[in-house]
């Protein structure tokens, strides 16, 4: 393939990549730009299409950079998506939570290709053989599978109402707990939802970087500072939050909790409380 004649890119092979972090999008553009691009990009050699090597290929048309194409040919469109996932499942760079979506995607992409319901719970993405055959192919537990279509799904609607999502929950600035009670706020209450995924997402970043820590040893006032930081950050994180329950209701949310959720809601809100009762007191101390 000629270096003019770029290869197309279609969003649903775009999807299958697994998001780089800064740090490796650094990484990879400070490589390319001292020894070219390695390794040859992927491409559907009846269709023209890019399978492999999204990154590579940005960064290489942004310097201006030569590249490599080797060609496959692939029967369906489906069958490209399918081989893209299954060569970023051996990378060996792969966190947890990349590894387990990148599983989830096979299994629920399995499963809409059969198009049939299997037995098992209400809840369950997958079930049955298929959560059986792809644990064997991986070599994890059928009960992990399940989880990891569940991950899949919460991750994709998530990143439906607050873009980048998908990259923080991949990353780890989103747990996996976070990613499935946001994912199911989302629809009911989209917008409070987005800001409470930003906020996350801003936290995260600053608690991983040294240039935001401030020093330990700057005395009462860098103390209160940060105290007037994270009550900000906190405000605006639990604003959406109370927004979402009030537009809920009470009842859908206990419905949707477990027993054991409800009972340490329960006393999280409580030590909440106290916590706000003492500041509120000291407050009003301080009233002129």
């Amino acid at each position: 393939m000629k270096e003019a004649t770029h290869p197309k890119v279609l969003s649903a092979l775009r999807s299958a990549l697994r998001p780089l972090t800064e740090e490796e999008a650094a990484g990879l553009e400070s490589s390319i730009k001292a020894e070219g691009c390695r390794d040859a990009l992927v491409v559907w050699k009846e269709r023209l299409v890019l399978v492999d090597g999204h990154h590579r290929l940005d960064i290489c048309q942004r310097l201006g950079k030569p590249y490599r194409v080797v060609t496959r040919s692939f029967a369906s469109e489906d069958e490209a998506v399918a081989w893209a996932r299954r060569n970023n499942l051996a990378r060996r760079n792969l966190k947890p939570d990349e590894a387990g979506y990148l599983r989830g995607l096979e299994s629920t992409s399995e499963k809409k290709a059969i198009g049939r319901p299997e037995k098992g719970g209400q809840n369950d993405p997958i079930s049955g053989k298929t959560a059986e055959r792809l644990a064997a192919k991986h070599g994890v537990s059928p009960s992990t599978i399940k989880r990891d279509a569940a991950f899949a799904v919460a991750v994709d609607a998530l990143e439906e109402v607050a873009p980048g999502a998908k990259e923080a929950a991949l990353s780890g600035k989103l747990t996996r707990k976070e990613v499935t009670q946001l994912a199911k706020a989302a629809p009911e209450s989209p917008k409070e939802v987005a800001v409470a995924v930003k906020a996350a997402m801003r936290e995260r970043s600053a608690a991983n970087d040294p240039k935001k820590k401030p020093a330990p040893d700057d005395g009462p006032e860098g103390a209160a500072r940060r105290w007037i930081g994270l009550y900000r950050e906190a405000n605006e994180r639990l604003s959406g939050v109370v927004m979402s329950m009030h537009r809920l209701g009470p009842k859908k949310i206990m419905a949707a909790w477990g027993d054991d959720d409800r009972k340490n809601a329960l006393i999280e809100w409580r030590g909440v409380r106290v916590r706000v009762e003492e500041i509120i007191t000291e407050l009003e101390k301080m009233q002129p």
